[in-house]
């Protein structure tokens, strides 16, 4: 099969405003951290949920064909399969996360976001033919498989012609509010106190719920970049553009955006 389709690797554009809820309610942090989000919030793209939701479908469509198809029903012992497992988990986690959001359940989004990572940085590493003893211990079950290596991924990136690659500090940053930490437990205060109409700042809340959206849409190009990209540094999937038009026009036109 010729392998053509390439992806300019977009997944690495920061949204860097995870701990921000959790100074809401110290007065002389608020303004960095409002300008911060408010510049973060800013998109050429609008959020269309029904758009975002028909990408996944037809993605999820076309990686259970290939399982079916290629790979034994998923049955198989394969990192294909591995592969095609975990980012069938990906799209699951992403729906989840949209439907958090949909709710402004802002813990639970942050704690599905940090699963969504945990899960596309693995998915990341069964797409390279180097590590394949990696999907074997993943299959096996055996304790840590699912940890993937962030130093490996970062290589790669810069392989790819991304000088800085930082894969590790979101996933760090999300493990905070993950976990009963103080940062994680002020954040939850200050969203209950923006739903009782008691944060003063409560408009910073509903900019960080808009820069979470925006932010949903480069979470959404890294997994369509992970499952269509066709580098011959990758292992091809093979998925098939005319089944796919919604994600490859979404795809599209997140690049433009970009550039």
């Amino acid at each position: 099969m010729e392998r053509t389709k390439t992806f300019i690797p977009l997944w690495l554009s920061r949204i860097r405003i995870v701990s921000g809820l959790t100074i809401l309610h110290i007065r002389t942090a608020f303004v960095v951290w409002y300008n911060a989000v408010r510049r973060i919030g800013k998109t050429r793209m609008p959020i269309d949920n029904q758009r975002l939701n028909l990408c996944l479908v037809e993605t999820e469509q076309e990686l259970i064909r290939i399982g079916r198809e290629r790979h034994d029903f998923l049955q198989q012992q394969s990192q294909d399969a591995a592969l095609i497992l975990l980012l069938l988990r990906c799209c699951s986690l992403f729906r989840a996360m949209l439907s958090s959001l949909q709710r402004q359940e802002l813990d639970a989004f942050d704690a599905v976001r940090r699963a969504y990572l945990e899960t596309w940085h693995l998915a990341f590493q069964f797409r390279m033919p180097t590590l394949r003893g990696q999907a074997g211990r993943w299959l096996a079950r055996q304790p840590n498989s699912w940890s993937a290596d962030i130093g490996a991924l970062e290589e790669y990136a810069r392989g790819r012609g991304l000088n800085a690659p930082d894969l590790g500090s979101d996933y760090g940053e999300l493990s905070g509010l993950a976990h009963p930490t103080r940062d994680a437990a002020e954040n939850s205060a200050a969203i209950i106190l923006w739903k009782n109409g008691m944060n003063e700042y409560g408009e910073t809340v509903e900019d960080a719920i808009t820069a979470l959206e925006n932010g949903c849409l480069g979470m959404l190009y890294r997994l369509l970049w992970l499952a269509l990209d066709e580098d011959q540094s990758l292992i091809p999937l093979g998925l098939e553009d005319g089944r796919m038009p919604t994600a490859l026009g979404f795809c599209k036109e997140f690049q433009a955006s970009r550039q």
